[in-house]
Protein backbone atom coordinates (compact mmCIF):
# COMPACT_ATOMS: atom_id res chain seq x y z
CA UNK A 1 0.00 0.00 0.00
CA UNK A 2 1.32 3.38 -0.74
CA UNK A 3 2.31 5.72 1.91
CA UNK A 4 0.54 8.80 2.89
CA UNK A 5 1.83 11.44 0.33
CA UNK A 6 3.01 14.46 2.59
CA UNK A 7 3.24 17.31 -0.48
CA UNK A 8 -0.17 19.28 0.50
CA UNK A 9 -1.19 22.40 -0.33
CA UNK A 10 -4.27 22.82 1.94
CA UNK A 11 -6.45 25.93 3.11
CA UNK A 12 -5.62 26.48 6.97
CA UNK A 13 -6.68 28.98 9.08
CA UNK A 14 -4.30 32.01 7.55
CA UNK A 15 -4.96 31.11 3.57
CA UNK A 16 -3.69 27.94 1.71
CA UNK A 17 -0.42 26.68 3.44
CA UNK A 18 2.39 24.61 1.48
CA UNK A 19 3.82 21.01 3.33
CA UNK A 20 6.56 18.87 2.28
CA UNK A 21 8.18 15.71 3.89
CA UNK A 22 11.18 16.78 5.72
CA UNK A 23 14.41 14.98 5.95
CA UNK A 24 12.62 12.61 8.58
CA UNK A 25 9.88 12.05 6.46
CA UNK A 26 7.46 14.17 8.34
CA UNK A 27 5.43 16.78 7.39
CA UNK A 28 6.81 20.49 7.54
CA UNK A 29 5.41 23.77 6.67
CA UNK A 30 6.98 25.67 4.19
CA UNK A 31 6.39 29.47 5.39
CA UNK A 32 8.93 30.70 2.80
CA UNK A 33 6.88 29.87 0.04
CA UNK A 34 3.62 31.78 -1.12
CA UNK A 35 1.54 30.42 -3.49
CA UNK A 36 1.08 31.43 -6.93
CA UNK A 37 4.74 32.38 -6.98
CA UNK A 38 7.74 32.16 -8.75
CA UNK A 39 9.23 29.99 -5.80
CA UNK A 40 5.84 28.21 -5.30
CA UNK A 41 5.96 26.65 -9.17
CA UNK A 42 9.57 25.57 -8.80
CA UNK A 43 8.48 24.00 -5.70
CA UNK A 44 6.21 22.46 -7.57
CA UNK A 45 8.45 21.55 -10.61
CA UNK A 46 10.37 19.24 -7.81
CA UNK A 47 7.20 17.15 -6.26
CA UNK A 48 6.23 14.01 -8.45
CA UNK A 49 2.76 14.67 -6.97
CA UNK A 50 0.65 16.51 -4.20
CA UNK A 51 -2.84 16.36 -2.08
CA UNK A 52 -4.34 19.46 -2.65
CA UNK A 53 -7.25 20.36 0.04
CA UNK A 54 -9.62 23.64 -0.37
CA UNK A 55 -12.76 25.33 0.34
CA UNK A 56 -14.65 23.54 -2.59
CA UNK A 57 -12.99 19.78 -1.89
CA UNK A 58 -9.88 17.99 -2.31
CA UNK A 59 -7.85 15.58 -4.65
CA UNK A 60 -4.29 13.78 -5.41
CA UNK A 61 -2.34 15.79 -8.56
CA UNK A 62 0.11 13.62 -9.77
CA UNK A 63 2.91 14.18 -12.65
CA UNK A 64 2.80 12.37 -15.39
CA UNK A 65 4.70 11.74 -18.67
CA UNK A 66 3.11 11.59 -21.87
CA UNK A 67 4.26 10.27 -25.25
CA UNK A 68 5.96 13.11 -26.60
CA UNK A 69 8.14 13.45 -23.44
CA UNK A 70 5.70 16.38 -22.09
CA UNK A 71 5.12 16.47 -18.37
CA UNK A 72 1.73 17.02 -17.81
CA UNK A 73 -0.31 17.25 -14.40
CA UNK A 74 -3.96 14.91 -13.46
CA UNK A 75 -5.89 15.46 -10.54
CA UNK A 76 -7.53 12.27 -9.16
CA UNK A 77 -10.34 11.59 -7.02
CA UNK A 78 -12.08 8.44 -6.35
CA UNK A 79 -15.55 7.99 -5.37
CA UNK A 80 -16.76 4.67 -5.83
CA UNK A 81 -14.71 4.51 -8.91
CA UNK A 82 -11.50 7.02 -9.69
CA UNK A 83 -12.53 10.27 -11.63
CA UNK A 84 -9.64 11.82 -12.78
CA UNK A 85 -9.47 15.39 -14.63
CA UNK A 86 -6.12 17.32 -16.80
CA UNK A 87 -4.75 19.75 -14.72
CA UNK A 88 -1.75 21.34 -17.67
CA UNK A 89 1.69 21.77 -17.20
CA UNK A 90 3.15 22.99 -13.76
CA UNK A 91 2.97 27.02 -14.84
CA UNK A 92 -1.11 26.39 -14.96
CA UNK A 93 -1.40 25.19 -10.91
CA UNK A 94 -2.44 28.43 -9.49
CA UNK A 95 -4.54 28.33 -6.46
CA UNK A 96 -7.88 29.43 -8.45
CA UNK A 97 -6.98 26.51 -10.92
CA UNK A 98 -6.65 24.07 -8.25
CA UNK A 99 -9.64 25.18 -5.92
CA UNK A 100 -11.80 25.00 -9.19
CA UNK A 101 -10.59 21.94 -9.99
CA UNK A 102 -11.28 20.48 -6.86
CA UNK A 103 -14.97 21.87 -7.26
CA UNK A 104 -15.45 20.53 -10.36
CA UNK A 105 -14.24 16.83 -8.97
CA UNK A 106 -16.03 17.10 -5.77
CA UNK A 107 -19.72 18.20 -8.01
CA UNK A 108 -18.84 15.08 -10.21
CA UNK A 109 -18.42 12.52 -7.26
CA UNK A 110 -21.81 14.06 -5.66
CA UNK A 111 -23.51 13.47 -9.22
CA UNK A 112 -22.23 9.96 -9.12
CA UNK A 113 -25.28 7.68 -8.23
CA UNK A 114 -24.43 6.03 -5.23
CA UNK A 115 -24.78 1.76 -5.70
CA UNK A 116 -27.52 0.65 -3.88
CA UNK A 117 -26.31 -2.82 -1.92
CA UNK A 118 -29.66 -5.30 -2.02
CA UNK A 119 -29.30 -8.21 0.52
CA UNK A 120 -30.82 -10.82 -0.42
CA UNK A 121 -32.54 -13.42 2.14
CA UNK A 122 -30.87 -16.17 3.10
CA UNK A 123 -32.22 -19.48 1.52
CA UNK A 124 -34.27 -21.86 3.60
CA UNK A 125 -32.89 -25.04 4.53
CA UNK A 126 -35.79 -27.24 3.39
CA UNK A 127 -34.96 -25.28 -0.27
CA UNK A 128 -31.02 -26.39 0.21
CA UNK A 129 -32.39 -29.60 0.77
CA UNK A 130 -34.28 -30.08 -1.99
CA UNK A 131 -31.84 -28.35 -4.59
CA UNK A 132 -29.55 -30.83 -3.55
CA UNK A 133 -32.11 -33.81 -3.82
CA UNK A 134 -32.24 -32.44 -7.16
CA UNK A 135 -28.84 -32.20 -8.22
CA UNK A 136 -27.84 -35.75 -6.96
CA UNK A 137 -30.99 -37.10 -9.08
CA UNK A 138 -29.24 -35.35 -12.16
CA UNK A 139 -26.12 -37.13 -11.09
CA UNK A 140 -27.52 -40.19 -10.52
CA UNK A 141 -28.63 -40.29 -14.41
CA UNK A 142 -25.41 -38.81 -15.83
CA UNK A 143 -23.74 -42.13 -13.53
CA UNK A 144 -26.04 -44.60 -15.15
CA UNK A 145 -25.93 -43.24 -18.52
CA UNK A 146 -21.88 -43.26 -18.24
CA UNK A 147 -22.47 -46.87 -17.27
CA UNK A 148 -24.36 -47.87 -20.21
CA UNK A 149 -22.02 -46.13 -22.82
CA UNK A 150 -19.39 -48.35 -21.14
CA UNK A 151 -21.21 -51.72 -21.50
CA UNK A 152 -22.22 -50.55 -25.32
CA UNK A 153 -18.36 -49.18 -26.00
CA UNK A 154 -16.88 -52.66 -24.40
CA UNK A 155 -19.45 -54.36 -27.03
CA UNK A 156 -18.18 -52.45 -30.11
CA UNK A 157 -14.51 -53.46 -28.92
CA UNK A 158 -15.52 -57.20 -28.40
CA UNK A 159 -17.51 -57.26 -32.15
CA UNK A 160 -14.13 -55.06 -33.71
CA UNK A 161 -11.98 -58.03 -32.35
CA UNK A 162 -14.07 -60.52 -33.32
CA UNK A 163 -13.48 -59.02 -36.71
CA UNK A 164 -10.11 -58.63 -36.86
CA UNK A 165 -9.65 -62.68 -35.64
CA UNK A 166 -11.60 -63.40 -39.04
CA UNK A 167 -9.92 -61.48 -41.12
CA UNK A 168 -6.76 -62.97 -39.97
CA UNK A 169 -8.05 -66.65 -40.29
CA UNK A 170 -9.15 -65.48 -43.85
CA UNK A 171 -5.82 -64.81 -44.99
CA UNK A 172 -3.85 -68.12 -43.72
Amino acid sequence: MPSRLINEIKLGPVGYQLWEADKEGLPDLRSDLKPDTEAYFAWLATLPSFRFVGKEGHFTARKETRQRGDIYWYAYRRQGKQLSTYLGTTDKLTVAHLESTAQHLAVTCTAQPKKKTVRRRPVQRAVLQSRIADKDKVIEQLQAENQRLKEELTAVKVENAKLRVANRERQY
